[in-house]
């Protein structure tokens, strides 16, 4: 049984002792797979996984997609802060259907958009000034009057006039609807 015991020291340790002396641990260990223990195995620095990105990563990729990164990085940086998931079939298949249905969202949104820019192009706004009194129309007097009589909200900030508007006739006032998107509302001033 100590020798039994040895042969399991030996098989475990290889690599920490020199090569024994030819005896019975020789025989025993022999006859057991010959492994390289006596050598460390380096990982692979070339080896990369696969992972899909949750958000924009400098360096790395945008969101969506599929991109190979080095295991460490992906263990330590991109996991543990959310900004990827492994890409097993499973997390592939999620990440499409979420990506679907944002592409929805988007496709909806920016249809709306459109069909708001359309709306607010069609119909104009007319106020009707005391002609030789002195007036103003500004950008608050111009959003409550497009939602009292056009139905539509428009936030304080999506109207950037330089000055109010003090003369007669029409004009042209340019509406933010979102990042990129602007339109022109028409408002004619007309007398009393």
């Amino acid at each position: 049984t100590h020798t039994h015991t040895m042969a399991a020291v030996w098989a475990r340790h290889a690599f920490r002792f020199a090569a024994p002396t030819p005896s019975v641990h020789t025989r025993l260990l022999s006859a057991t797979p010959v492994v390289a223990l006596n050598k460390r195995t380096r990982p692979n620095r070339k080896a990369k996984v696969p992972v899909v990105l949750l958000s924009d990563v400098d360096g790395v990729g945008r969101e969506g997609l599929c991109v190979q990164v080095k295991p460490g990085h992906a263990r330590h940086r991109l996991i543990p802060s959310r900004l990827a998931v492994y890409a097993t079939k499973d997390n592939r298949a999620l990440h499409e259907k979420e990506q679907v249905s944002q592409s929805k969202r988007i496709s909806s949104a920016a249809r709306d958009m459109e069909r708001v820019q359309r709306y607010l192009s069609r119909n104009q706004l007319t106020f009707k000034r005391q002609d030789g009194n002195a007036w103003e129309i500004d950008a608050s007097l111009i959003i409550q009057t497009a939602r009292q009589k056009l139905g539509v909200v428009i936030d304080d900030d999506a109207i950037a006039m330089p000055q109010p508007l003090a003369t007669f006739g029409t004009h042209n006032v340019p509406v933010e609807l979102c990042t990129g998107h602007t339109t022109n509302l028409v408002v004619t001033v007309v007398p009393r």
